[in-house]
């Protein structure tokens, strides 16, 4: 059974029409792929935080390396593959 609608475009042709689009359009299409591929992913949005916030965790993460509190690469690489797979 043939698709009913076949698509294929190459880079180059969704540049172009993505350029004749105006900037809200853009977003508008770049918004919603990206909540289509976090829902298809099973992946949660990520929760907004303030600035007040991201500073703490920041310094937070500053004191545990100074107090040699680390993780590994592969333990990092390991927690990656839990958040990718984690359903919402």
């Amino acid at each position: 059974m043939e698709p009913t609608l076949n698509i294929k475009l190459n880079t180059s042709q969704i540049m172009s029409i993505l350029q004749q689009l105006n900037i809200d359009e853009r977003i508008a299409i770049f918004k919603e792929f990206s909540e289509e591929w976090l829902l298809l992913l099973g992946l949660n949005q990520p929760k907004p935080i303030t600035i007040k916030e991201y500073n703490e965790k920041l310094e937070q993460g500053l004191k545990d390396f100074q107090e040699g509190k680390i993780v590994s690469h592969q333990e990092m690489k390991d927690e990656i593959h839990k958040w990718k797979t984690q359903k919402s």
